[in-house]
């Protein structure tokens, strides 16, 4: 069982985590710039490469990721989220791109906002785009039409805006300094603050069922089962260095950590 790590200066590597106490590296290509975000998709990985745009691999051979194609963009790609035949990128500096995907050999550029902040992450429900835009706030986009991308709203939050889930209603936004805030968005241009969690920054956010896997350096998770009042149900007690990216799959949290402590730290989720 693979996952997929955007390492940074080290570009995309892949990890095979079948036996999680010993994991093993699979698969690696070095990127040219970067890789700060990546996408999995069936067997189809984008890796946002900050100032090389985004690059599109077939993994169906986890030991030997094959390019398929890139695609530059005209700012700093962080992260990125496929839906559909279309490819949503945070670009930093140059704020929301929409990539083109239905041919994968020949990606291209269809529309593109350019936001007030620098955007970080984006996270897309069905035609609405939502993108965590630093300084910025949380941008609400309508993307029905792809090539003419419609600005909703902007909610400004308590922090620095750098990573945005949606589950059901609600937008789970990370706040570094600003902790975690709550954000109704069940009409997506009427946003209002449902809840602030800021017993601890927020660095990186992942839902997982009832729970929210949270980084501030440490690792802490909060049950979001009522989002009115997430409680905090356990936390790591073990630095993960500078943790960049974290996710969670059967049982276990996978953190990437960065380059002053390169890592794949893995923790077992106890009751």
């Amino acid at each position: 069982m693979p996952i997929f790590i955007a390492d940074h200066s080290n570009g995309l590597l892949t990890i095979d985590v079948s036996a999680p106490s010993n994991p093993e590296a699979a698969g690696h290509y070095d990127t040219p710039g970067e890789a700060f975000g990546v996408f999995k998709n069936g067997n189809t990985v984008y890796v946002a490469d900050f100032d090389y745009g985004v690059h599109i691999f077939d993994c169906s051979d986890p030991h030997n990721p094959s390019l398929i194609a890139s695609c530059d963009t005209p700012g700093e790609a962080h992260s990125i989220f496929v839906s559909g035949d279309k490819a949503y990128v945070a670009d930093g500096d140059k704020g929301l791109q929409i990539i083109d995907i239905s041919n994968l050999d020949a990606p291209s550029i269809v529309g593109e906002y350019n936001t007030s902040g620098y955007a970080w992450d984006v996270y897309v429900v069905g035609n609405t785009a939502y993108v965590a835009d630093w300084t910025g706030g949380l941008c609400i986009f309508d993307v029905s039409d792809s090539q003419d991308p419609l600005l909703l709203v902007i909610f400004y939050t308590t922090g620095n805006s750098k990573q945005v889930v949606v589950s059901g209603n609600f937008a789970y936004v990370a706040n570094c300094a600003g902790g975690l805030q709550v954000i109704d968005v069940s009409d997506p241009s009427l946003p209002y603050l449902y809840y602030s969690y800021k017993e601890h920054a927020a660095d990186d956010i992942f839902l997982s069922g009832n729970y929210a896997y949270i980084l501030d350096g440490y690792l802490f998770v909060l049950d979001i089962s009522n989002p009115e009042t997430p409680t905090l149900a356990g936390q790591s007690h073990t630095m993960l260095g500078f943790a960049s990216s974290v996710c969670e799959t059967n049982g276990f949290i996978y953190v990437a950590s960065g380059s002053v402590n390169k890592a794949l730290n893995i923790l077992q989720i106890e009751e």
